[in-house]
């Protein structure tokens, strides 16, 4: 069975260059709506390290064609517009995005780039970085956590900063992960058990390829090659 990406992409072998990294914890300093501290924050702040030409599906089935990426920390789809980037305002109605080779599907709150795709399931990875309050600076070099508290106020609906204006470090988290995405729209964490479940014919091919592999879900390193193994059958 051939895989296939969005907008009838089709492909016979999936390559990643992942981190290794599930999840990570540090810290960010912002002030003013921008960070100054936190090169980690900066880094991860987009799925793809560059913006790239790309293609916008709407729910209705208008297409928008832009230089894309997707925010990992707002959870949308940002633009080069000009020498501006800028967050569409409808992202609610966003289907799906295509940029470069890379496919996403927004499900939910969101973003899955879609990494293979059958009429059973697909294989996604998604990313999220959330921040929470930490400390501020206060008189004589102390801190109050309530200055960044109230900070957090204006931020923790939807995940915005552009309306801090007090120098506030706040603890962030990022995580990726691997998941099974359902035809209906369900999403799981990717383990054997779940796998398995949707190829019950193969499942001693993949059995063994698992132990063969000495494959470990819980690292990326390791879910790459089993992907195109799953591409392959």
């Amino acid at each position: 069975m051939k895989s296939k990406l969005l907008f009838l992409v089709n492909v016979t072998i999936f390559t990643l260059i992942v981190s290794g990294l599930y999840a990570q914890k540090q810290t960010v300093t912002i002030s003013g709506g921008k960070v100054v501290e936190g090169e980690l924050f900066k880094k991860r702040y987009y799925f793809l390290p560059e913006f790239g030409e790309g293609v916008l599906k709407y729910v209705d089935g208008t297409i928008f064609k832009a230089v894309l990426n997707i925010d990992v920390f707002k959870q949308c789809v940002s633009v080069i517009n000009k020498k501006d980037t800028i967050t569409i305002s409808d992202n609610n109605n966003v289907d799906a995005v295509l940029i470069g080779k890379n496919a996403f599907r927004k499900i939910k709150n969101f973003y899955y780039q879609i990494l293979f795709e059958n009429d059973k399931l697909s294989i996604g990875f998604y990313k999220v970085l959330k921040i929470s309050a930490e400390s501020s600076a206060g008189a004589y070099g102390t801190t109050t956590n309530n200055a960044a508290v109230s900070s957090l106020n204006s931020v923790s609906s939807n995940n915005q900063i552009e309306n801090l204006s007090t120098p506030v470090k706040y603890n962030f988290t990022y995580e990726e992960r691997y998941c099974i995405i359902t035809p209906d729209k369900n999403v799981s964490a990717l383990n054997k058990k779940k796998l398995l479940s949707f190829y019950p014919d193969k499942k001693e091919l993949i059995e063994n390829f698992i132990k063969d592999k000495k494959i470990d879900f819980s690292k990326n390193s390791d879910i790459v090659p089993l992907i195109n193994f799953i591409i392959g059958l």
